[in-house]
């Protein structure tokens, strides 16, 4: 009885143990609750204009301030920096 009580224990343990490393290491994590949690997501992309157009010419203010206002702008509703 007693080798199979031994037998019994160390299946057991070959079952419990992996499982033991993740429990330490989650207890040992500081609790935070969802209301002191503050969690801020920065998403940063960055696009390259030339100003110069295919023939050569270059692009004017003008011209430079009609594409961002047509076409970057409405793309970027939280707000966008332009970089000279």
């Amino acid at each position: 009885m007693n080798k199979h009580l031994n037998s019994l224990c160390f299946i057991g343990l070959l079952f419990i143990l992996p499982v033991c490393p993740a429990t330490i290491a989650r207890a040992q994590l500081p609790a935070t609750s969802d209301t002191n949690a503050k969690q801020t997501t920065l998403l940063k992309d960055e696009l390259f204009f030339g100003l110069t157009k295919p023939g050569g010419e270059p692009v004017s203010e003008s011209e430079w301030q009609e594409f961002v206002s047509a076409f970057i702008t409405p793309r970027f509703r939280e707000g966008l920096t332009v970089l000279d």
